[in-house]
């Protein structure tokens, strides 16, 4: 079983869950599992499924180089028992196209930091509906080699997820630089931008950094 695989989770387990271990599937009752990685491990829906009905406090998930995390998992996980107080989702290259992001927007409003980093089959209408409405707590995301990215949807993410901290948009090379300068001007509390690989074509960056000196641009230009 993949939980039984997991050190990880075996160490959280242990000292989180009131009743411990039960039976050979390394399943839980009574949990108060509330931090979860999983690395390059064989995750698959129905181990989703199993922490919707074993972890309903769950506030992290990362699922990082997991490839069998399809759109049917993020579709599991946006109605989950643990969506509503999910703070913090990680899908770093999961092979996904981002159809059931909007629901994940829905169901898990509490979320403050979204990894997307090089989920490269996400589409850039499935991001525009996910971004339509918007994570209003959302602190940290990432779309770094999502190439599919295009300005409407960085547009519709400044106007919805006013209090990102943090934006990675590294080669997401259909950015024009005037969309950039436009979304990082409505994002006042911004302190990080990457837009390694971006166009900057009519984003004078030595002026914007002189007008927002607390806000780290991170280019590849000097």
């Amino acid at each position: 079983d993949i939980f039984k695989q997991s050190r990880y989770l075996q160490s959280l387990a242990a000292g989180s869950a009131r009743d411990s271990v039960i039976g050979p599937d390394f399943m839980f009752r009574e949990t108060e599992l509330r931090n979860l990685q999983m690395y390059r491990m064989d995750v698959a829906i129905n181990h989703i499924q199993q922490l919707s009905q074993f972890a309903p406090f769950l506030q992290k998930l990362a699922l990082e180089f997991c490839s069998n995390i399809f759109d049917d998992s993020i579709l599991e996980i946006a109605h989950s028992s643990f969506a509503g107080g999910l703070v913090h989702l990680s899908l770093t290259a999961a092979p996904i196209t981002g159809k059931y992001l909007q629901e994940l927007a829905k169901n898990c409003p509490k979320i403050k930091h979204l990894d997307l980093l090089i989920c490269s089959l996400i589409t850039n209408d499935h991001l525009i509906q996910m971004a339509e409405v918007g994570f209003s707590d959302m602190e940290i995301l990432s779309l770094t080699g999502i190439e599919n990215t295009e300005d409407d949807t960085l547009d519709l993410i400044s106007q919805n997820c006013p209090k990102l901290i943090e934006l990675k948009l590294k080669q997401c090379n259909k950015l024009t630089g005037e969309k950039i300068y436009q979304a990082a001007t409505r994002l006042n509390h911004l302190l990080h931008l990457d837009i390694k690989g971006c166009s900057i074509s009519g984003f004078d960056l030595n002026d914007f950094r002189q007008q927002r000196p607390r806000l780290s641009i991170y280019s590849g230009v000097a």
